[in-house]
């Protein structure tokens, strides 16, 4: 509970507090109420825990609303956005990944993710570039790191069959990252690999991941971070379906536990951040003599829905033709990827693409990269 994991077994052990807690108030009663008194309030009493325990499982198993990302996915557990990698450095990023499979089983796909020695996705790879080769450099979270998929699937590995000239692609995308730790990573650990050219994703899902974990600022001297504090009441929303319902239905948060024009707000301070992180990434690569570009790439629900919230930064970085720039969504919009054949490009529950959607995106990015390396 303290590590900000909450399910199922914390919402029994309030229960079991809760009926303890009733025993001992009944024994301090007990001597001001009747017999009768005492029996029909044990009854009333057990009554609403049993209401309470139904009404939970039906929220919880059977409606599923509000359901966090972890728990869609077969977890039990509700993992707090606000209490995740409270130390950090490079080899915390990436060392307890070294040498490691994962296993993935969901409801959707199954198969086995092996990190190599330096804990990455991807297989060994020498600091010695050979020669002739163009090395590419991705730079993202779990769509880089290719989640949903094995990883000759991924959009990066596809690139390497998409072209004439040998590509050797560098699987730098990590679950859970964004563009400041895909930053760190880049300065503080890719760049020794020596590419040609770096590719940087953006989603939506990084806004949302600054509005919790802020900019630049989140790193602190002596080397760890230091996210933002969620409400107090976090453990209760993560614990019971029933209290979810209350603080959204009725109290008006959303998922991320802010008010609606609070959130936006907090969003718009994020794509600043955004674009302030883009260009560090900027000067750092024009400093080491790499070329790059960004894609932004949209989620499900913005490929179908009109709604897009990188418009204005997408704009503002053409108009300044500082950066190259692929605007995925555009793209995916002219593959005819609409609300009819949506979950063939997206994982309808865990929101990652699927096979044929990675190719999709590796398609969008092999146009772009030909404009570069011509």
């Amino acid at each position: 509970m303290f590590l900000g994991r909450y399910n199922i077994f914390t919402f029994i052990v309030l229960l079991s507090v809760s009926v303890v807690s009733y025993f001992v108030l009944e024994n301090l009663l007990s001597t001001y109420l009747r017999p009768g008194g005492l029996k029909n309030m044990r009854l009333l009493f057990f009554a609403i825990i049993f209401a309470i325990f139904l009404l939970e499982l039906l929220l919880r198993y059977g409606l599923g609303n509000y359901q966090s990302y972890s728990e869609r996915n077969g977890q039990l557990s509700y993992i707090s956005h606000y209490r995740q990698c409270m130390n950090w450095d490079i080899n915390t990023w990436l060392g307890n990944r070294k040498n490691r499979i994962r296993n993935v089983n969901t409801s959707e796909f199954k198969y086995q993710v092996f990190y190599n020695s330096m804990g990455i996705r991807d297989k060994e790879i020498s600091l010695l570039k050979p020669e002739h080769e163009f090395r590419i450099i991705g730079i993202g979270d779990s769509f880089t790191e290719g989640e949903g998929v094995i990883l000759k699937d991924t959009w990066l590995k596809k690139l390497e069959t998409n072209q004439s000239i040998k590509i050797n692609t560098i699987n730098g995308g990590r679950s859970g990252s964004d563009p400041i730790f895909g930053y760190m990573m880049l300065e503080r650990f890719m760049l020794q690999y020596n590419p040609d050219l770096v590719i940087i994703t953006v989603n939506s899902s990084d806004i949302d991941d600054l509005v919790v974990r802020g900019g630049f600022d989140r790193f602190k001297a002596d080397g760890s971070i230091k996210f933002k504090k969620g409400p107090w009441w976090e453990w209760l929303y993560g614990t019971s379906f029933i209290i979810r319902h209350i603080i959204c239905d009725l109290c008006g948060y959303n998922s991320n536990l802010y008010q609606p024009d609070d959130w936006q707000v907090l969003r718009k301070k994020a794509l600043k951040e955004i674009y302030y992180c883009l260009k560090q990434f900027k000067i750092l690569l024009e400093k080491n003599n790499v070329k790059f570009f960004i894609v932004f790439h949209p989620l499900w629900q913005e490929t179908v829905k009109d709604f897009w919230p990188f418009t204005g930064l997408i704009k503002e970085i053409r108009r300044t033709s500082e950066m190259n720039i692929l605007n995925l969504l555009s793209y995916f919009k002219n593959e005819k990827i609409n609300s009819k054949n949506i979950f063939q490009y997206y994982w309808p529950i865990d929101g990652h693409h699927t096979k044929k959607g990675y190719e999709v995106f590796a398609n969008g990015v092999a146009q772009e990269l030909i404009k570069l390396i011509d």
